[in-house]
C-alpha cells in the first residue's frame, strides 16, 4: 500500500502559485503638466498571513526554491489580466527581469510556446496591437550580459504594442549602454536622486544630466519615490514630465483616478538672491537648492 503523500509545504512559493494566492496592487503615475493620472505600476502582493509579507522576501524565497522565472511569469499574467477588467488603468507598467524577458514571458502570457513568426498573434485571436498601453519595466540591469538576446525578445513585445522602461536608473547597477542600445520609451530615475533633491545640489545636477540624455535618446523620464512637496516642486519646475511616489498615491487595490489635492497646489519655487554671490540662479541658498536658470 503506497504511503500517503505529504501535504504541500505552506512555505513553498510553488504551492502559493498553484493555489492562486497572489494578487496585485497598483500605484499611480502622474503627468505633472497635464495634472492627471496617466498610468499605474503593477506590484505583486501576497495573501494575509503569508510567510512573505513583501515582494523582496517573496522573490528571495523563490530564488532559494529555484522558481524565480515561474514567479515572474505569474506576476506578469496577473498584471496583464487587469487590462481587460479595468480599462481606466491607463498605461500599465509591469516589472520584468531581463532573464524572464528572454526566457518566454510573452509565450507564457499567451498560453504556451510559439514560433517567433507567430508571436504577434494572440492565442485568443487578438492582433499585433494587443499589448498597446503596456510598459515593461526592465529590472536587474546589471545581469544583462547578452544585449542581442534582450533586443530580440523585446522586439516581439514591441511588435505587439508594448513599450519599454528602464527601472531604477542611476542606482549603481543601471547601464548607460542599455539606454543607448534599447532606446526605452521611459526611464525611471532611482529614488535616491529624488529624495531631498531640493536640499542637495549634486542630485539636481544629476537630474539635469539625465534630462539631456533623455532628449538625446528620445525617452521620457519618470521620477520615483516622490514623498515631499518640496521634491515635487523642484521636479515640476525642472520640467520632469512624470512622477510617482507616496505623495501622489500609495499602492492600492484599485486604480486612482484623481491626483491628490496637495500635489496639485504646490506653489511656484522661490528664487531669492544668494547671500554669498548675489546671483538669483545660484545653487546655494542656506543649504537649499534654488532653481537654476539656463
Amino acid at each position: 500500500m503506497p504511503a500517503p503523500s505529504a501535504p504541500p509545504d505552506p512555505n513553498s512559493v510553488r504551492a502559493l502559485l498553484s493555489a492562486g494566492g497572489l494578487h496585485t496592487h497598483v500605484q499611480p503615475i502622474v503627468d505633472l503638466a497635464a495634472r492627471r493620472v496617466v498610468g499605474h505600476e503593477a506590484l505583486v502582493r501576497t495573501p494575509p498571513g503569508c510567510a512573505w509579507r513583501s515582494p523582496d522576501t517573496l522573490f528571495a524565497a523563490a530564488r532559494r526554491e529555484g522558481c524565480t522565472l515561474e514567479l515572474e511569469h505569474a506576476c506578469v499574467q496577473l498584471a496583464l489580466a487587469r487590462r481587460s477588467t479595468e480599462p481606466g488603468i491607463g498605461q500599465l507598467f509591469v516589472n520584468l527581469s531581463a532573464d524572464a524577458l528572454v526566457h518566454g514571458a510573452l509565450q507564457q502570457w499567451r498560453g504556451g510556446p510559439a514560433e517567433p513568426s507567430t508571436m504577434t498573434a494572440n492565442a485568443g485571436g487578438g492582433t499585433a496591437g494587443d499589448l498597446s498601453g503596456v510598459v515593461l519595466e526592465l529590472t536587474e540591469h546589471q545581469l544583462v550580459h547578452d544585449v542581442d538576446a534582450v533586443q530580440e525578445a523585446l522586439s516581439e513585445w514591441r511588435a505587439a504594442g508594448a513599450a519599454l522602461a528602464l527601472d531604477d536608473f542611476g542606482d549603481g547597477r543601471s547601464s548607460l549602454r542599455l539606454w543607448s542600445e534599447l532606446r526605452p520609451e521611459f526611464v525611471k530615475i532611482d529614488k535616491y536622486f529624488v529624495r531631498h533633491v531640493h536640499l542637495e545640489s549634486h542630485k539636481l545636477k544629476t537630474l539635469r544630466a539625465l534630462q539631456q540624455l533623455a532628449e538625446t535618446f528620445g525617452s521620457r523620464l519618470i521620477a520615483e519615490g516622490v514623498e515631499e512637496t518640496d521634491e515635487l516642486m523642484v521636479l515640476r519646475d525642472m520640467g520632469i514630465p512624470l512622477v510617482q511616489g507616496y505623495l501622489l498615491g500609495r499602492p492600492q487595490a484599485t486604480p486612482r483616478t484623481l491626483v491628490p489635492e496637495e500635489a496639485l497646489t504646490v506653489p511656484p519655487m522661490a528664487t531669492p538672491n544668494c547671500p554669498t554671490c548675489g546671483r538669483s540662479n545660484c545653487s546655494r541658498q542656506d543649504g537649499r537648492i534654488m532653481r537654476l536658470q539656463g
